[in-house]
């Protein structure tokens, strides 16, 4: 099996129903990579809440910060 480094998705990646859970002890990096050619726009990461139907109110974007350790 490949290493978790070697998971590329070209496009369209979709999680339904679920969480993503990044491994333990280690950090992690989300971003888009850098873009090749001459004179290229680097390109945009949007994070964006669900949208609520009817009357309802559209999703948060939520950020956490761990508490310390003891």
């Amino acid at each position: 099996m490949a290493s978790a480094s070697d998971f590329k998705v070209k496009q369209g990646l979709q999680v339904v129903g679920g969480d993503i859970n990044l491994g333990n002890a280690q950090n992690a990096v989300i971003q888009v990579d850098t873009v090749s050619g001459s004179n290229t726009a680097g390109k945009s990461l949007t994070i964006s809440g669900g949208e609520g139907t009817g009357s309802g109110a559209g999703g948060s974007i939520i950020f956490q910060t761990a508490d310390g350790g003891g």
